[in-house]
């Protein structure tokens, strides 16, 4: 009988810290970038995913294995970048809230990579997104991912 007391206080207290808590199953960074803006990028961490950042860039990971990887552009970055070279295939140019993103695949004669072009709304910043994984493991990573300005 006390086991059970002890098992269900237990059971309580932590359901009841997850309330207070938020208990959330997403995470996010804000990055400071050269231009000024401050990006909020964030992910949908069920199912094994996690958030990481290093020096700027941010990483996408399920378990152990790196999905994405990402880099901030400029203005000028993100319109100087080719998009249409022979080894180019795009495959969505869409919207979504906040962003709207160019999604591709580059082919030499080792290996297809799949990137996505990121254009952040109401900022004036672009994102560079490798992935490093297959063309379904690299769309549902992304799918999970946003971005915002966080200081407009």
């Amino acid at each position: 009988m006390k086991n059970t007391r002890i098992g269900t206080l237990l059971v309580f207290t932590i359901a009841m810290a997850c309330i207070l808590a938020g208990c959330t199953s997403s995470a996010s960074y804000t990055f400071n970038i050269a231009n000024g803006d401050e990006i909020k990028v964030s992910l949908d961490t069920a199912d094994g995913y996690s958030l990481k950042q290093d020096q700027g860039r941010f990483y996408v990971n399920r378990g152990d294995a790196q999905i994405l990887e990402g880099a901030f552009l400029s203005e000028e970055g993100f319109d100087e970048y080719e998009l249409d070279g022979p080894e180019t295939t795009i495959i969505k140019d869409e919207e979504k809230e906040g962003f709207s993103y160019f999604f591709f695949e580059k082919t030499n004669e080792s290996a297809t990579r799949y990137f996505y072009l990121i254009w952040v709304n109401e900022s004036e910043t672009a994102v560079l997104i490798g992935g490093t994984a297959d063309q379904s493991e690299t769309e549902a990573a992304f799918e999970r991912l946003t971005f915002s300005p966080d200081n407009k």
